[in-house]
């Protein structure tokens, strides 16, 4: 008919329990993956993820993933769609006063910094155990403060208890 425009084929989206999981996908047969938490039973850190099939960005552990069985030079990679800030957990960061968590913290400032987004820190308490190295104009911001029996969501605190020597968070300024 004239005038009438084809409508473009749905996508499907794919549901999985994990970022792990979802780099044993393949992403011509899965394009649009829902992933439920970075971790599997974590509840955390997941997100809306879109394969890219001519993406060669080095993967950094927020938002670029490359394919579990992938050959070195290979294209391909699984990309976060961001509508806001960073998530911490979006990194790795477990956030459970259990695991260290400095890792995946320098991890953040860096996908932070380089999106030129605000990183967001949730309620509760990180485990830091060695040297955060912080990125430059990164915006981070926590869950405020709380009180003894206060209902209100759990204060961000980053616990440095583990630390053997050195500064939470190493921050470096241009000359």
């Amino acid at each position: 008919l004239a005038g009438t425009s084809a409508l473009a084929a749905p996508i499907p989206i794919s549901a999985v329990t994990s970022i792990a999981e979802m780099q044993g996908l393949k992403g011509a047969t899965a394009p649009v993956v829902q992933v439920l938490s970075y971790y599997p039973g974590l509840n955390r850190g997941g997100g809306l993820f879109v394969w890219n099939a001519a993406s060669g960005d080095a993967p950094d552990g927020c938002t670029v993933f490359a394919p579990q069985k992938q050959a070195a030079g290979q294209k391909g990679r699984w990309i976060r769609q961001l509508s806001g800030a960073l998530d911490a957990t979006m990194c790795g960061a477990y956030w459970d006063n259990s695991h260290d968590d400095a890792a995946a913290l320098t991890r953040a400032f860096a996908a932070a910094s380089s999106l030129r987004v605000t990183l967001s820190l949730p309620g509760g308490t990180a485990s830091v155990c060695s040297t955060v190295k912080a990125a430059r104009a990164v915006i981070v911001r926590g869950q405020g403060m709380g009180t003894n029996g206060d209902s209100a969501p759990s204060p961000t605190v980053v616990n440095g208890g583990c630390m053997k020597a050195g500064w939470v968070f190493d921050i470096t300024t241009p000359k």
